[in-house]
């Protein structure tokens, strides 16, 4: 996955919505601007709340996000201790990767990064860049850990 320039070179689109008023009100601000810029491209809108204890109990954001080919997970933050290590925050980075997985990782990252067939390397790699995907990604994505590696440093998340 890479960072593009425009909406029009990209795949999928990482919406973040912090909560600074109301809910309701700032992620129908954020779906009205998505609509508005990014036509019917696969969304993954975050929904970001602050919260002084990571065990509080916060409502679904996704009940009230009706819009297709759009993923809404909610994550709980503080200014302090940025995102915390909490299960409603594990669940949105499990949702985000199973979302994300058949919509880029497989039909993006397999195709830009060429495959070494030297038997010595286990990396796939790219002359420039060096190594980057461990060959048998397929097998560690079954449990995720690669993509959940990937997403929690893309994220900004600490796993």
């Amino acid at each position: 996955m890479q960072k593009v320039s425009t909406v029009a070179e990209c795949d999928v689109i990482l919406c973040f919505c912090p909560v600074v008023s109301r809910a309701g009100t700032d992620i129908e601000a954020a779906l009205n601007k998505l609509d508005n810029e990014s036509g019917n491209k696969p969304v993954v809108l975050v929904v970001l709340i602050h919260t002084l204890n990571p065990e509080d109990i916060v409502p679904d954001s996704s009940k009230s996000v009706n819009r297709e080919n759009t993923l809404t997970v909610d994550c709980l933050f503080h200014e302090d201790q940025q995102l915390w290590k909490c299960n409603t925050n594990y669940d949105a980075i499990d949702k985000v990767t199973e979302y994300l997985k058949p919509k880029v990782f497989y039909s993006v990252l397999c195709q830009v990064y060429r495959h070494d067939n030297n038997d010595d390397d286990d990396l796939i790699s790219d002359s420039a860049e060096g190594p980057l995907l461990p060959k048998n990604a397929e097998e560690e994505d079954s449990n995720n850990s690669f993509c959940r590696k990937w997403f929690c440093c893309c994220f900004g998340a600490v796993c």
